[in-house]
């Protein structure tokens, strides 16, 4: 006769249900994996999205150059308003800025543009501090500015537009054009 196991009274026997517990540097794998991939979708990159609209005529040109893909921030300027990443921040009277948006002491200053343009240069520089990945590669500041200005806007204008973004560190600038016959 084989003898059977003894059972205590009241003792199962399957093995006890613990809780699962999650630990410590498994949260921090999941996050690492999460933080990579946010970094990763991530882009700094702005669209250049040259489509001449009706309030915004562009220019022509026979240049073969490409416009710089890489641009911090892209700058429309039409006949009626300025604008920012497709924000507008500058209200224009047929093409004229109102005084009260010029910088008192240096005129060639559009003080609603210079702030908006600081701005973006401040959160590249944050960005650049903190280390930020882009496609594979550190993050670095490289002030590059596209203005898609409407053909009839005066050099006066423009002047000021430029002057304005290279106050905010933009220093390389890019302007759009249709090419002639295309």
């Amino acid at each position: 006769m084989a003898k059977s196991p003894l059972k205590r009274p009241g003792v199962s026997s399957r093995k006890k249900q613990e809780e699962a517990k999650l630990t410590l540097t498994s949260m921090m794998d999941m996050f690492t994996i999460i933080l990579v991939f946010l970094m990763k979708s991530y882009s700094t990159d702005v669209e250049v999205n040259v489509d001449a609209t009706m309030a915004n005529v562009l220019p022509v040109s026979v240049s073969e150059a490409k416009l710089e893909q890489d641009a911090e921030a892209i700058v429309q300027v039409t006949s009626s308003a300025i604008l920012v990443k497709n924000k507008k921040v500058v209200s224009l009277n047929n093409f004229q800025v109102p005084k009260d948006l010029l910088d008192p002491a240096n005129p060639f200053l559009i003080t609603p543009l210079y702030d908006e343009l600081n701005n973006l240069h401040e959160a590249a520089i944050r960005m650049e501090k903190a280390g930020a990945i882009v496609k594979g590669k550190p993050y670095k500041f490289k002030g590059i500015l596209v203005i898609k200005g409407d053909k009839n806007m005066p050099s006066a204008l423009l002047m000021k537009v430029m002057y304005t973004a290279g106050q905010a560190e933009f220093a390389k600038i890019y302007h759009t054009a249709v090419k002639e016959g295309g």
